[in-house]
């Protein structure tokens, strides 16, 4: 018998260790496969309304309808204002909100049911300072506001 025999040995015994273990781990994932396949599908979740809270309770989120059917999502500040609102409305209209930390409305971007758009910026206390619109039959428009929201020009 070789001197180098037991050594050949030893390293063919950790060669079959590893490729029985290979073989158990490969054969472990074929039969999970297997019976995640068979399991049923999962229920859809639905609700009518979700409310994202934080840590403390307080409401941070909503996802929801208004009356008119309007499906909305809404972040709020952390006094539980809404900040910015992102609704889809029942007649093919679209339009995000964005309110200032004192809860005034300071940018509109909309987009009514015909699908022209529209951005108008408030100033603090909310009253237009600039209309940009575009409708398909005519030139996009530029308006401007006074401090009391009295047009000033219109290009």
């Amino acid at each position: 018998m070789d001197s180098d025999t037991p050594s050949a040995v030893a390293l063919l015994e950790r060669r079959l260790r590893w490729l029985t273990a290979v073989c158990v781990f490969l054969g472990l994932g074929l039969v999970l496969d297997t019976a995640y396949r068979l399991l049923p599908a999962q229920p859809e979740l639905a609700a009518q309304r979700f409310t994202l809270t934080d840590a403390h309770g307080h409401v941070r989120g909503m996802i929801g309808q208004w009356g008119d059917g309007t499906s909305l999502l809404q972040l709020n500040g952390p006094d539980g204002r809404e900040r910015l609102i992102l609704a889809a409305g029942p007649d093919g209209s679209a339009g995000l909100r964005i309110l200032d930390s004192s809860h005034t409305h300071r940018v509109f971007l909309a987009t009514d049911a015909g699908g022209s758009p529209t951005l108008l910026l408030a100033g603090s206390d909310g009253t237009p300072r600039l209309r940009l619109a575009a409708a398909p039959s005519q030139a996009g428009r530029v308006e401007r506001y006074d401090q009391n929201g009295a047009r000033i020009d219109e290009r």
